[in-house]
């Protein structure tokens, strides 16, 4: 049987990554593991060190650049599209969660940004 799946793909794509790290439970005192996994977290980024590699997608559409912002790198104004639907969360839990893969429906990139919460 025949399938054919229908993509969109943008080429030459540049994603600024927010994170945030939430910790399960309260911090000991003298000890803040949040602390240290952002401390690994930039120094990784300053030598372009990855646990895997980064991508919004597929897994063959990856960046050619990670590292810090460029003061160089701007939107680009003229694109304005909207996804049909886009996987948004794979697991019941970042860690140790059961598979169960959540969808958004029509996600807007306008004048060349999309915010991915």
């Amino acid at each position: 049987m025949n399938f054919q799946l229908f993509a969109t793909v943008l080429e030459n794509v540049c994603y600024k990554v927010y994170g945030v790290i939430l910790a399960y439970t309260p911090p000991r005192i003298g000890e803040n593991p949040q602390h240290k996994l952002q401390e690994v977290f930039l120094r990784r980024l300053t030598v372009g060190q990855l646990f895997t590699t980064p991508y919004l997608g597929w897994k063959e559409l990856v960046p050619n650049y990670f590292g810090p912002i460029r003061d160089t790198t701007k939107a680009d104004e003229s694109i304005n599209i909207t996804i049909p639907s886009m996987l948004s969360t794979m697991y019941t839990h970042p860690t140790y969660g059961d598979v169960s893969p959540c969808f958004k429906q029509n996600v807007r990139i306008e004048r060349g940004v999309m915010f991915y919460a």
